[in-house]
């Protein structure tokens, strides 16, 4: 239905564990603060943009530290045909841990190396000359 899809809407988008990020070249007003993200558009624009989003988890964490990521979303419709209606949708995210490459160092004349991991696990070794 073409007036549907010409419909504006007001949607809203928290992460708690990483930022969400819409394409820039969208028809779409939109704001981002901290790890939320709100704006207002038609639901073809919104449909478009929410096709290319991307989700980065922070720096160090994963689904290790519990089952999954959750982005809450909310929809409001701003014009009829969706005038007053309200959406409430949670997505569920799998971030697998992946190793950070070792960083090398000099101390106390020893080069040493640590090596962590997405989920927090710090391996330190020693190479001796």
């Amino acid at each position: 239905n073409n007036s549907l899809l010409l419909s504006e809407i007001a949607v809203s988008m928290a992460s708690e564990h990483g930022t969400l990020e819409l394409p820039t070249q969208t028809n779409l007003t939109i704001k981002y603060f901290n790890r939320k993200v709100v704006g207002t558009g038609t639901v073809k624009a919104w449909n478009d943009a929410l096709s290319r989003i991307k989700y980065r988890p922070d720096e160090d964490w994963n689904s290790n530290y519990g089952p999954f990521e959750e982005v809450h979303v909310i929809v409001d419709g701003n014009s009829a045909p969706l005038r007053n209606s309200i959406l409430k949708h949670k997505i569920l995210i799998s971030v697998e841990a992946i190793p950070d490459a070792p960083t090398w160092n000099v101390v106390g004349g020893k080069l040493e190396s640590t090596q962590s991991q997405k989920n927090d696990t710090i391996y330190n070794f020693y190479v001796y000359e």
